[in-house]
């Protein structure tokens, strides 16, 4: 295992060192995508695209610096500890503050549904919170901290349209294979999704990744910088999915912004060093 950490990093000092990071990134970024699920060996040759061997002597060189682990009974690889372990040293932490924290239980108190608090990360989107209503079947489609493409959900869709047409086309390139792989969701049907969204204000998907669940999502203003943040309601059953009741979610989370955004004390984002 060793050898084959340092051959890698050898090959990061020579010619092929960039090529050696974004592939080992890549492999991160998937993995964090699954979450808990974790993944096979198959799946990540699959959505890669690299040989087989390149992508378990990847993996090696990951496990001997516990960026990776894999699970002695499923062979599954999920993310090691080195990645929490690095994220609290990083320099910037995003966090949002209390009016915020608040916002997420109100609005699941409203609607009865679970309610996420995601971000946007380069090609992905990010579950940071979420706070679960009193409906007796409720939505699971995020854990905090699970990722997702971006575009796929109704938060990833918000703030995707929130890009430049150009920027729309690369973060559909990044994500080519999951696009391919997915399904249901196509280059076009983002593209289409993403006209939607914009003519509509917010963003609504309905049997993306689990059938009989639906999302209403709408963008956290930043004044005139971009958002990269998005609060987003999840019921369960197409009878709760009604035009009625879309709008009436997507008018109580923009109540919640426009509530915020009257008190000027309260910044909706910070960031600290």
């Amino acid at each position: 295992m060793i050898e084959d950490s340092e051959e890698l990093l050898t090959e990061a000092r020579g010619g092929s060192g960039t090529q050696a990071v974004g592939r080992a990134t890549t492999i991160l970024r998937l993995l964090a995508r699954r979450g808990f699920e974790g993944m096979r060996l198959t799946q990540l040759t699959k959505l890669t695209g690299l040989p087989h061997p390149t992508i378990r002597r990847i993996l090696i060189c990951l496990m001997t610096e516990r960026l990776v682990l894999q699970d002695p009974t499923t062979r599954r690889y999920h993310l090691g500890p080195l990645n929490f372990e690095l994220g609290l040293a990083t320099l910037r932490h995003a966090r949002f503050d209390h009016a915020h924290e608040a916002m997420l239980p109100r609005l699941a108190q409203q609607s009865g549904d679970t309610v996420y608090l995601m971000a946007r990360g380069g090609a992905d989107i990010v579950c940071l919170a979420l706070a679960e209503g009193h409906y007796p079947i409720r939505s699971h489609t995020f854990s905090i901290g699970s990722r997702r493409p971006l575009g796929f959900g109704a938060a990833g869709l918000a703030l995707l349209a929130e890009l430049d047409d150009d920027e729309v086309e690369r973060v559909i390139q990044i994500n080519s294979r999951e696009i391919e792989n997915h399904g249901r969701i196509t280059p076009d049907y983002l593209r289409k999704a993403v006209a939607n969204t914009r003519a509509r204000g917010y963003a609504v998907t309905s049997n993306i990744y689990t059938q009989g669940v639906s999302s209403v999502a709408r963008v956290i203003p930043r004044g005139d910088e971009r958002p990269i943040y998005a609060v987003n309601i999840s019921p369960v059953g197409l009878d709760r999915f009604t035009p009625a009741r879309i709008e009436k979610l997507q008018l109580m989370i923009r109540a919640e912004l426009d509530r915020l955004a009257t008190n000027p004390a309260e910044t909706a984002w910070s960031s600290s060093d």
